[in-house]
């Protein structure tokens, strides 16, 4: 993997194309994402998103008909998401806000099957009990080195209470 390539997964997705910015990308400002929340206590603000160095289409791996298109930092760490109906919908996008960015897509050919693998050796670990992934299920706990799912604890609950 060359050192501008994204991961195979980022944000529970298959990447399927990515495009890395440069300063000769013009940026249009038009964006319409907002970083933060409008009325968040804390004070602070909501921002528009802003220029990005990098951006990814992406298949959502427990969803594999929602395509998504991520903003992402120079590490590939997501900033933002749009949902897309498609590849070409997300490239149409990109376009919109990065014009002439078109030139700069480039394909990563992983398959799901690749995708999941890779998803599967890095964190965070399946469900100890069931194996389902994180992006899978509800909720998941984690007590040393075993991991539960809100599903498996549930079933738990429930055979429990029913030998009493």
């Amino acid at each position: 993997m060359d050192a501008h390539q994204p991961p195979l997964v980022l944000a529970s997705a298959r990447v399927i194309a990515y495009a890395i910015l440069d300063d000769q990308t013009e940026y249009t400002g038009r964006t319409l994402i907002v970083l933060g929340q409008l009325d968040d206590p804390s004070g602070e603000s909501a921002r528009p998103l802003g220029r990005v160095p990098c951006l990814a289409i992406c298949e959502n791996l427990a969803e594999p008909r929602n395509v998504v298109l991520l903003h992402c930092d120079q590490s590939w760490d997501v900033l933002a998401s749009v949902s897309v109906d498609t590849v070409e919908g997300g490239k149409a996008e990109a376009e919109r806000n990065y014009p002439g960015v078109g030139r700069r897509w480039r394909q990563l050919d992983v398959t799901r099957e690749k995708a999941l693998e890779y998803y599967d050796s890095s964190p965070p670990a399946p469900c100890s009990f069931c194996g389902k992934r994180a992006f899978e299920i509800e909720a998941m706990i984690q007590v040393g080195d075993a991991r539960i799912c809100r599903g498996c604890v549930e079933e738990f609950h429930e055979d429990f209470q029913a030998e009493k």
